[in-house]
């Protein structure tokens, strides 16, 4: 689901924050659910919570976008080690 998201998709309702923000702070280093919060503002448990949404609902979305994001910012691992013909 994470994949399919499109940048401007608002994935923490209580803040307003877009997946596009949560790539960003991915893509700049923040590694985990916490880090996130803190850079993004999302999942922070202190937003306008509607009737429609709890805040900290949106946090297996964050983890997905994290995970997702991770996977793609990733090189490609080379096989450095020496054959044995070598």
């Amino acid at each position: 689901m994470s994949e399919l998201t499109s940048d401007p998709t608002i994935v923490c309702k209580c803040h307003g924050i877009t997946a596009g923000q949560v790539r960003d702070a991915v893509r700049n280093g923040a590694c985990d659910l916490t880090l996130i919060q803190q850079r993004t503002g999302a999942c922070r448990g202190i937003g306008a919570a509607t009737g429609r949404t709890v805040c900290g609902s949106c946090a297996p979305e964050l983890v997905a976008l994290l995970v997702a994001t991770s996977r793609r910012a990733r090189p490609a691992v080379r096989d450095w080690r020496v054959s044995a013909s070598a």
